[in-house]
């Protein structure tokens, strides 16, 4: 609130520009969804993994990995995906995008409680004083990795972040795929920088994700 101004004016001003973020992030995810976890066009039925070394899961919509609860109530966030009598129901365009939007919210929950919010306390900051744009990216690590991990695991790319240092955000944020860097893992990353809104050309980081080919 400005110093001497409206106070009424300074209020709906940021009430705008909480609303904006709210956007802002609803749009992230969903090209998170539909442009960095979908495998083509997801068919809104479950199917089994594509993730190495799991012979027994199942996933759905974009990305979600069914578990041993949701399987036994046939429900995901509230949402059924299986009929009555067992059978499998057809999630619609929209209820795998808000399951894509609850597991974001939930990973990045989970990665401020496990370990976080206290790493940022830590180097003097705190989730909510982190700029939008790196919040959006660090909110796609832990829906990739899980909430867990990323809490446990991912310490400097949360100081890179409140310096706003790019350079070592996205070096810091690089990650590997089956213990070695990869092609996909690294248009991941990149994508997950250009969605967000902190860079415009793979030229941005070039030195840092030395293997991505596309941004969309």
């Amino acid at each position: 609130i400005t110093q001497g101004g409206n106070l009424e004016a300074d209020l709906a001003k940021q009430g705008k520009v909480d609303e904006e973020i709210v956007d802002n992030t609803a749009v992230f995810i969903d090209n998170m969804a539909t442009k960095m976890e979908s495998r083509g066009e997801p068919t809104g039925l479950a199917f089994p993994t594509n993730d190495e070394g799991d012979d027994h899961s199942f996933d759905i919509g974009y990305g979600h990995k069914i578990t041993a609860a949701e399987a036994s109530s046939g429900t995901i966030h509230g949402i059924k995906y299986k009929n009555d009598d067992g059978t499998d129901r057809k999630l619609t365009l929209a209820e795998m995008k808000t399951i894509a939007s609850k597991d974001y919210e939930h990973h990045v929950n989970l990665a401020r409680k496990v370990g976080w919010d206290s790493k940022l306390k830590a180097i003097g900051t705190s989730w909510d004083a982190l700029d939008e744009q790196y919040k959006m990216a660090l909110g796609s690590l832990a829906y990739n990795v899980g909430g867990a991990k990323a809490g446990e695991d991912w310490t400097a790319v949360l100081k890179a972040a409140k310096n706003k240092n790019l350079a070592s955000f996205a070096k810091e944020l690089r990650r590997q795929d089956a213990g070695k860097y990869s092609k996909g893992m690294d248009n991941r990353v990149a994508k997950e920088l250009y969605y967000a809104g902190l860079i415009t050309s793979l030229d941005d980081v070039a030195t840092q994700l030395p293997l991505a080919t596309e941004l969309k």
